[in-house]
């Protein structure tokens, strides 16, 4: 889990990943990728499957991990 203060400057590796801060560099989740409103990546991003809360930057390619026949995406909804 990167919080809302957080800056990471390099590869994030593990099988669910939570964002909320900054992250500079690719992001590998093998099981769940989800991106909180105030998550900014500059990198690539490679899931399995995706959950994207409004307000959250990716500047960078979206791909899907090899052997995902559809690559699940969520778009989550603005419930405030």
């Amino acid at each position: 889990m990167i919080s809302e203060s957080a800056h990471v400057s390099g590869e994030i590796h593990a099988d669910h990943v939570i964002i909320n801060g900054r992250v500079n560099g690719p992001v590998y989740a093998n099981e769940l990728l989800e991106l909180q409103p105030k998550a900014h990546i500059e990198g690539d991003v490679h899931y399995k499957a995706l959950e994207m809360h409004q307000g959250a930057v990716i500047a960078g390619q979206l791909m899907p991990m090899q052997g995902a026949d559809k690559p699940a995406l969520k778009l989550a909804a603005n419930n405030g």
